[in-house]
């Protein structure tokens, strides 16, 4: 009821919940039953509880990490003993095999997640969507600049709207660059959709974003 609660509360707030799945908080009957981290089980338990968050927040939460600095769970507390529950007399191996079932941990939990969740596809307009959506963001500059021509999409699709290229333009333009600069603040997942959007920019690209 907590999490429900705070993660609705900052739905209404326009706060974008990002839940992280584990962070050191490992339940004391797991260690002291099976060895925690040291056990292969902890990789079938550590899905069941991932399972469990999509399911019960999954409708909400769209961004998820799985777990907090693995070398620290690793390292502070299997080897250098800081970390509860302070273990250090095996410290030669098990950090390494800790950090293997961590590994196995996080991958079945983004398994999980992508097959019964993430509502993405591989069907082939979704594809062409998302390619539409990068020559949209970055093939508009690019292209003239590489090889003297908008991409191919973008004239397509927007028609005589975009403007021509002459043959100087085109020598001017092609291969004007030392070097390229991507400032890259996001990733975007894209699928294909009809919708009209105010801004013709939007439209003529027919994708829309998956939060």
């Amino acid at each position: 009821m907590y999490y429900n609660n705070l993660i609705n509360y900052l739905l209404e707030k326009a706060v974008c919940p990002c839940v992280r799945l584990y962070h050191w908080d490992l339940l004391l009957y797991l260690n002291d039953s099976m060895g925690g981290w040291l056990s292969d089980s902890i990789v079938k338990y550590f899905a069941i509880y991932a399972e469990t968050c999509f399911a019960s927040f999954g409708d909400r939460v769209k961004k998820w990490i799985t777990i907090n600095e693995p070398l620290e769970t690793a390292v502070n507390r299997y080897s250098t003993g800081l970390f509860a529950t302070g273990r250090s007399d095996s410290h030669s191996a098990e950090p390494y095999l800790v950090a293997h079932h961590q590994l196995l941990a996080h991958a079945e939990a983004v398994s999980i997640y992508r097959t019964k969740l993430k509502a993405l596809t591989d069907k082939e307009e979704d594809i062409a969507a998302a390619a539409r959506h990068v020559d949209f963001q970055l093939g508009w500059f690019l292209d003239p600049i590489f090889f003297g021509e908008y991409t191919k999409s973008m004239p397509e699709r927007v028609g005589d709207k975009l403007p021509i290229f002459s043959q100087k333009d085109k020598e001017l333009l092609r291969n004007s660059l030392d070097f390229v600069g991507l400032n890259h603040s996001t990733s975007r997942f894209v699928s294909h959709s009809p919708n009209k959007y105010k801004s013709d920019y939007y439209s003529a690209q027919e994708g829309t974003r998956i939060d």
